[in-house]
């Protein structure tokens, strides 16, 4: 309790820059971007194959007119199980489990950069203001909203701690 009583400055920056990042999200339906089908494809047929039991999904049966396809074998599939398990577990709606998996990732992505900037310069006000920079950065809005590169976008939270790492 004693920690969030300190850190409420932070904790308002945290909730605000979230909010501003998921702001084109909040209506009913789903900014389209260049990739949009098939990645949103893969998240569904992921939660389809493993409503059937099978886990872990390496080819995704319901893709390519029901004959398999096995972009599961070359793409990682390890952060779209979020996505899935939600919709298969809650039978919720995939736009839904996506916007969902979209925030916790962000929320994720705040705290790794602001970890990463205080080990670097052991500052809290630069880091909260590199964390806002960086989430605030136009790279990151083309990967999520115009091109939704989500690989590209998943790949984005481990750039900064790969940096750190070696200095």
């Amino acid at each position: 309790m004693e920690k969030i009583k300190n850190n409420k400055f932070l904790i308002l920056i945290f909730i605000c820059t979230i909010f501003i990042i998921i702001l084109p999200n909040l209506n009913s339906n789903l900014l389209i971007g260049d990739d949009y089908t098939f990645h949103l494809a893969r998240i569904q047929s992921m939660a389809d194959s493993i409503k059937s039991g099978l886990f872990p999904v390496k080819i995704n049966s319901t893709l390519a007119n029901s004959f398999g396809y096995g972009a599961s074998l070359f793409y990682p599939d390890l952060f779209l199980y979020f996505p899935s398990l939600i919709m298969a577990i809650f039978n919720i709606s995939l736009i839904t489990s996506y916007k969902l998996f979209i925030i916790v990732y962000l929320c994720f992505m705040f705290i790794i950069f602001y970890k990463s900037f205080y080990y670097l310069t052991n500052n809290k006000n630069t880091s909260i203001f590199g964390t806002i920079f960086l989430l605030l950065s136009k790279v990151l809005f083309l990967s999520l909203y115009n091109r939704f590169a989500l690989g590209e976008f998943l790949g984005f939270a481990f750039i900064l701690p790969a940096i750190v790492r070696n200095v």
